[in-house]
């Protein structure tokens, strides 16, 4: 008793249940003899664990109990001096014989009056237990009882401002990125191990189960995961795990996972080997809901920790998986949004079909290239003034009323009409020609007009045929295609008028919403400017269309030092290190295909390079030429593909890769009467290297 007494002071003044329970059998040893000691400890009512334990095989230490805990847990003592025989240890008497235990007492740890743990005492020997011994050992764990239920309380304010903090900064890291994918890889690393020693998130993607991310300290054991999900994809059954959790977006818990589970779900002898080298002692997975959708799941598992899950840890996982669902959606609606917006941008663009978009008092905003083409001018080439309501042509063709029915909300077809664009061009230069086409508006959220469209199609052609009745037949036969083709764009033009009107709206709301950041308008700008810039490149590499651009004077230097900024966020993720030497170089180019040039170099440079590598960027200029180069630090080029590098459609990176970059390049190089090449810069693991020379005056 003096010895308890003693020892009160220091284990109720012990912060942590690990060294408490050390305590415990410390004093336990002292005050009792046996040959064997372990503190259990009880999880949610569901299961038993040893918590501390000496003189006990690691096989049984492991080994966990039902929620009735050791040998029928009551309120009192336990002492069983045969166990033989004893009915009590009937579940667990060939533990016992292989553990060789003779006698036992089982004294609980009543925790705010209820029976939470207990302290056990083994012999090997048959042994009879006095009642001093009982009153003692019971003194002892009430002692022990307030110091564990102290220990867990101190631990949990710990590990609540631990959680909040790890809460705080994960909702921070989620909102600073549309980019899920990374987003989420960052958030897997940060919940390991401050609440788990694995974290993983699978997302559905057309209906598909693909795993984001996944987490944990020691790259052996994501070595092995890997290997696991390939040999063993995802149990997707409906009434347990993953698969029941996508399919009734609830939640699962598993405090405890024992060798037994393992048996149980183990599909032959080497997945049961892979589960248990995995050593998962405790799991939740919890769905991440979206606007009544289920995107996808968030695992958590503890092992190297030997961490039980309780329902506060599902707490944390549920807000956690909640934080993150929002994110996914946000990100997934503005993926869509920008897909959908380049998917109209694309087709506006490449169309032969002339396009222009008018506000809702009729003046321009937007035309497309072949616009441009139709009226030999731009809109910046129109009069300040401008409206169709004004048009001094559609005045005398008689056309203004089926206009105004367009700008009241109907869709109308224009006939064919006479258009002499010298009368409404600033600088005078125009064409005559004959076109047709199809006038719709586009609604805003509460249905007013907000613009109106016009495409029309060139029929000069079949109308001077009409005319003349001497054109060929190979030209009328054009001539009807053409108009053909001008109906059938006119029709798919109005069935992409609400996708068209979300991308105004967004875009409308985007720029005048005060709440955006001022970099954000300047990312919507930067985008809409990269957006054009791939139309002209899908245009030119598939052939549809050729844009009538001068070449002029540029530094190309400048050129280069556009790129790298757009590159920038890219090298920064791979954290590559950038030597730049760029002299001013001036020389007569088309800006935007030598952009293109060096867009692609940089990509192929980017991908190549392993995290932590370097990219060399140089421009030398010289009396008659400039020279581009470009170096990486990657894996080179191999022999066998150093004579496909400049053919369509090849390409090494079979997942990202479209074989085109290096193709279009070199077109573009030789139409400036350049030249460009590629080779290793030493051995094939040193990187390679590419140079592109352009004459001065090309």
């Amino acid at each position: 008793m003096q010895v308890l007494a003693e020892a009160s002071a220091s284990l109720l003044a012990t912060p942590d249940v690990s060294s408490v329970a050390s305590k415990i059998l410390d004093l336990a040893s002292e005050v009792i003899q046996a040959e064997a000691y372990a503190v259990w400890r009880g999880y949610d009512q569901k299961a038993w664990k040893i918590i501390a334990a000496r003189g006990l095989s690691p096989e049984y230490m492991e080994k966990t109990l039902p929620a009735s805990g050791p040998s029928g847990l009551t309120s009192t003592p336990v002492v069983i001096e045969d166990v033989s025989s004893h009915p009590l240890v009937e579940m667990r008497r060939n533990s016992y014989r292989a553990e060789g235990i003779a006698s036992l007492m089982v004294v609980p740890l009543l925790i705010q009056n209820r029976p939470e743990g207990t302290i056990t005492f083994y012999w090997k020997t048959p042994h009879k237990t006095s009642a001093e011994d009982v009153q003692y050992a019971s003194t002892l764990a009430n002692l022990a009882a307030s110091a564990i239920n102290s220990a867990e309380l101190y631990e949990e304010r710990v590990n609540q401002a631990r959680r909040s903090r790890f809460l705080a900064e994960a909702s921070t890291l989620l909102a600073s990125s549309l980019d899920y994918d990374e987003t989420l890889k960052q958030v897997a690393k940060m919940a390991v191990p401050t609440i788990a020693d694995w974290c993983s998130v699978r997302i559905l993607e057309n209906g598909q189960l693909a795993r984001t991310a996944v987490a944990h300290n020691d790259p052996d054991k994501l070595a092995l995961a890997d290997e696991y999900s390939k040999l063993y994809p995802d149990d997707m059954r409906a009434d347990r795990g993953l698969g029941r959790v996508l399919a009734t977006g609830e939640s699962e818990l598993y405090p405890i996972i024992t060798d037994e589970m393992l048996v149980q779900g183990a599909h032959d002898e080497k997945h049961l080997s892979l589960l248990r080298t995995l050593g998962m002692t405790s799991a939740i997975i919890v769905p991440l809901n979206a606007r009544g959708r289920t995107l996808g799941a968030l695992t958590l598992i503890a092992a190297e920790s030997r961490h039980q899950f309780d329902a506060q840890d599902l707490e944390i996982a549920q807000d956690l998986a909640r934080r993150a669902a929002i994110a996914v959606d946000n990100a997934q609606l503005y993926r869509a949004l920008r897909e959908s917006e380049l998917q109209f941008r694309t087709l506006i663009e490449q169309s032969p079909v002339s396009t222009i978009i008018f506000d809702n008092e009729g003046h321009p905003v937007e035309g497309n290239a072949a616009f441009e083409r139709l009226f030999g001018a731009s809109l910046a080439e129109a009069p300040e003034d401008y409206s169709v309501f004004s048009d001094p042509q559609l005045l005398e063709s008689g056309l203004l009323p089926a206009i105004r029915k367009a700008f009241a909300g109907e869709n109308v077809f224009l006939p064919p009409t006479r258009y002499d664009t010298s009368l409404t061009s600033r600088n005078g230069k125009g064409n005559v020609f004959w076109a047709e086409g199809v006038m719709y508006p586009i609604r805003d959220a509460a249905e007013r007009i907000a613009r109106v469209v016009l495409m029309q199609t060139d029929v000069t052609g079949r109308i001077e045929a009409e005319t003349k009745r001497a054109a060929t037949e190979e030209t009328l036969r054009r001539t009807e295609k053409l108009a053909a083709a001008g109906r059938l764009a006119a029709t798919i033009a109005h069935e992409i008028n609400n996708p068209l009107e979300a991308v105004t709206n967004i875009l409308f709301l985007l720029r005048d919403d005060a709440r955006i950041p001022a970099e954000f308008h300047d990312y919507l700008v930067s985008a809409d400017h990269e957006l054009q810039r791939v139309a002209h490149i899908v245009r030119q590499t598939l052939g549809f269309y050729r844009e009538n651009v001068a070449a002029e004077l540029a530094d190309i230097s400048a050129v280069v030092t556009d790129m790298l900024h757009l590159y920038r966020k890219r090298i920064d993720g791979k954290q590559l290190s950038l030597s730049l030497s760029l002299q001013e170089c001036r020389a007569t180019v088309v800006v935007g295909e030598i952009k293109q040039v060096v867009a692609n170099i940089l990509a192929n440079a980017i991908d190549a390079s392993p995290s932590g590598g370097k990219i060399t960027v140089k421009v030398l200029g010289s009396e008659n030429h400039v020279t581009i180069t470009v170096e990486d630090t990657g894996t080179g080029i191999a022999p066998a593909n150093a004579a496909h590098l400049f053919e369509p459609f090849f390409t090494t990176k079979e997942s990202v890769g479209t074989g085109l970059g290096l193709w279009v390049s070199k077109q573009i190089v030789e139409r400036h009467r350049g030249s460009i090449t590629v080779e290793n810069r030493g051995d094939v693991e040193s990187g390679a290297r590419v140079t592109v020379g352009l004459p001065l005056h090309a």
